[in-house]
């Protein structure tokens, strides 16, 4: 059975090897995220560059503006957290 510790710490040593190019580091954070997925019989998700560069612009934003909230003009889910 597949735990979600598995997961975090996955993620974790990902983070902290700092061999992994970002190209490396996106593929592998993928294949990690679809493997809890299929635990869960859903569909696969693949990478979008033009997505990732909407959600860095916006992350840029937050962290200037010092707050946190949905972006009102996005067509698309998104989940934020502040650490």
């Amino acid at each position: 059975m597949f735990r979600n510790t598995n997961l975090l710490l996955a993620l974790v040593a990902l983070m902290i090897i700092p061999s992994f190019s970002m190209d490396e580091l996106n593929k592998e954070m993928i294949q990690l995220h679809n493997d809890f997925r299929r635990h869960y019989r859903s569909g696969r998700l693949r990478y979008s560059e033009s997505l990732a560069n909407e959600a860095k612009k916006w992350a840029i934003h937050l962290a200037e503006s010092g707050r946190m909230y949905s972006s009102p003009e996005n067509s698309f889910g998104e989940n934020i957290s502040w650490i």
